[in-house]
């Protein structure tokens, strides 16, 4: 299969996409604040006081990076529309990143200044991988067919079980998973 656009997609159909999903985005980014941030409060009221993570994949990414103080840890997957590095001060708890290397957004370069900023700031809970060969989006509609990127995804998807595993699951003193109550 030939992955190359062709002249329709790279000169009609990509432009005309940005007419869609722009107006889309600027309509609809305060109401999906609002809505991660109801959710969030409404799950940290309950009795139980249980811990809450936050994974988001594509434009979820940006809420994973720029709420990260509302959660007890996120992840982010291949995030674009950061406004980087300003988004950044969100973050203040154990956060974990999977990019593209050469994602035209959030690529290897901006995932190498995010770990160098978040550590200037004294987090130590960052986590930061850049997966080669795949493109923006690899977590979520990867070409299963192609063994690069299955095990990017894969890699990606334990790379986010192992970090909520780490962060939101209570242990015990010799560091195994507390009994559920």
């Amino acid at each position: 299969m030939n992955s190359t656009p062709t002249l329709f997609q790279r000169f009609v159909a990509a432009p005309a996409s940005y007419f869609a999903l722009v107006p889309f985005v600027l309509r609809n980014l305060p109401r999906q604040i609002s809505t991660i941030t109801t959710i969030t409060a409404a799950v940290r009221a309950w009795p139980v006081s249980p811990k809450v993570g936050f994974v988001g994949f594509c434009w979820g990414g940006r809420f994973a990076i720029s709420l990260n103080h509302l959660f007890d840890a996120s992840a982010a997957c291949h995030p674009p529309l950061v406004r980087f590095p300003t988004e950044l001060s969100g973050i203040t708890g154990p956060f974990s990143l999977a990019v593209a290397a050469t994602d035209s957004d959030y690529n290897a370069t901006r995932a190498k200044e995010t770990e160098k900023i978040l550590g200037e700031k004294g987090l130590e809970h960052v986590e930061v991988r850049v997966y080669e060969g795949v493109n923006h989006g690899w977590t979520t509609r990867a070409d299963l067919n192609d063994e690069v990127q299955k095990k990017a995804r894969d890699d990606a998807m334990e790379q986010v079980v192992g970090w909520f595993e780490k962060h939101l699951i209570p242990t015990t003193s010799d560091g195994e998973a507390a009994p559920a109550h």
